[in-house]
């Protein structure tokens, strides 16, 4: 069974489960990104499933998830690619092309297009109002639609001010994907092809970072993403005792990550430590 293959200690590290309760993050639209990319994989492995279907499927909930949220395309078009490039067998650039050159299209028709301006949130805002709802949290949408282009790392207010931060950014973000690299190692057999996949979605995490400031987010749907392509994809090794792999269990504890800066609040902050410090705070 699948959730046999599932190593359930990493779903609560910082970068993955524990975070999406922390920071306030469910009800995000990432409950509709995340399960539509595993519905996706899902899809894929099945042998019983004839080839043109999965092709089909994967464009059709590819353009769907675009369609939810353009970082859709960002954060499922490398795995997807990699699963057609090399589970899929012959043929492969034109299953490739079929799915991601349409899913491309719609991708920059939604980032050049139809982004949205400060009249499309006033209306949002007013439509809701309408239905004698009061929602104060949209507010953001102004600033959001207010924006000229993408919150670029090197305008990010918290590194302007501190070169420091910046540094403290990306050694933690070296840190965690080592951390996790060497969780998968542990747990899967890990190859120079399925390393390739590894180091391709932690790239997406640092180009996603680098355009968007929910650094949060990204680690965890990204690592998401790694996590079940191995648990479908790849064999998972035996369980035995190995002191390094208990020596990385209680050194996650301890990891946290950046938030929409950096700093060692932030890291404190998210680290799961702190969640088990405050559980005194219900006895």
């Amino acid at each position: 069974m699948i959730w046999k293959k599932l190593p359930l200690y990493i779903l609560m590290a910082s970068f993955l489960v524990l975070n999406i309760y922390a920071q306030h993050i469910a009800f995000r639209l990432d409950l509709l990104m995340i399960p539509l990319l595993f519905l996706q994989f899902f899809i894929l492995k099945k042998n019983n499933l004839k080839l043109i279907l999965k092709i089909i499927f994967t464009l059709i909930f590819l353009i769907i998830g675009i369609l939810i949220h353009e970082v859709y395309f960002l954060i499922a078009s490398f795995p997807l690619f990699y699963i057609l490039y090399f589970k899929l067998g012959r043929n492969r650039w034109m299953y490739c092309t079929v799915v991601f050159l349409p899913s491309l299209v719609v991708f920059l028709l939604m980032v050049i297009l139809f982004k949205g301006n400060v009249s499309s949130a006033d209306n949002i805002i007013l439509s809701w109002e309408r239905l004698g709802v009061n929602p104060k949290h949209l507010s953001y949408l102004r600033w959001l639609f207010s924006l000229k282009g993408p919150i670029y790392i090197i305008y990010n207010v918290a590194f302007v001010k501190n070169k420091f931060y910046l540094v403290g950014f990306l050694l933690n973000y070296i840190l965690v994907c080592l951390c996790f690299y060497l969780y998968i190692k542990q747990c899967f057999f890990v190859n120079k092809r399925n390393t390739i996949f590894i180091l391709g979605n932690f790239s997406m995490i640092l180009i996603l970072c680098c355009i968007a400031t929910d650094f949060v987010r990204w680690y965890y749907m990204v690592f998401l993403v790694i996590l079940f392509y191995f648990v479908l994809f790849e064999k998972r090794k035996s369980f035995f005792i190995n002191k390094k792999y208990l020596i990385l269990k209680i050194f996650v504890l301890f990891l946290g990550l950046p938030m929409y800066g950096w700093t060692f609040t932030h890291f404190y902050w998210t680290s799961p430590i702190k969640y088990i410090i405050e559980l005194k705070k219900y006895f």
